[in-house]
């Protein structure tokens, strides 16, 4: 990954041409929102939080930008503003599952284990109901470091074909799991 982002920033300095699509959508808030989550799975935080930031200054409703700068910040160790921004993003999309989800996996890696594991209670019946995708409540299992129900969620996710299962190998919640012998052999069929 590290090679990937030397190549990007390389080649991005040495062809302005290149990066010219870019500087011409900064308008668009779902456009920089895109460069915060490539910048989020290339496991550059701040520069995430900054794309993030540039929408959230466009459109402070839009909680999706709310959403991909919390996981950054966790990824910080930035606890407490990745729980307000996980708030803000629960609040604008209308107690959105997936991003309560989201906000459960926060508020364990913060320490808070009790106010998770009742989060996870609740969007577990939430998915018995309607859908809410494996792959976050797989989230929320690692972020308790309880590996084995993380995997079975995982599991249930690929077979329901999670659309997040494509960034397993790079979703940095996932990058100490993915380690694991038995999901690394999965991962690779």
């Amino acid at each position: 990954m590290k090679i990937f982002w030397q190549r990007w920033d390389d080649l991005m300095n040495q062809s302005p041409k290149l990066a010219e699509p870019r500087n011409r959508i900064k308008h668009r808030s779902s456009s920089i929102l895109i460069w915060g989550l490539v910048y989020y799975f290339g496991h550059r935080y701040e520069e995430s939080i900054n794309e993030c930031k540039k929408t959230v200054a466009l459109d402070p409703t839009f909680f999706v930008a709310h959403q991909y700068m919390g996981l950054s910040y966790v990824q910080l160790g930035m606890h407490k503003e990745a729980r307000t921004s996980f708030e803000k993003a629960v609040n604008a999309s209308n107690r959105s599952p997936l991003i309560r989800a989201e906000y459960a996996y926060a508020v364990a890696l913060s320490g808070d284990a009790t106010k998770a594991q009742t989060e996870l209670a609740e969007l577990i019946e939430i998915s018995n109901q309607k859908y809410l995708s494996a792959y976050h409540i797989a989230a929320i299992y690692v972020a308790l470091k309880d590996n084995v129900h993380a995997l079975e969620w995982l599991d249930k996710a690929y077979h329901d074909r999670a659309d997040w299962m494509i960034f397993l190998k790079v979703d940095p919640r996932f990058t100490a799991f993915t380690q694991i012998k038995n999901l690394s052999d999965s991962c690779a069929a």
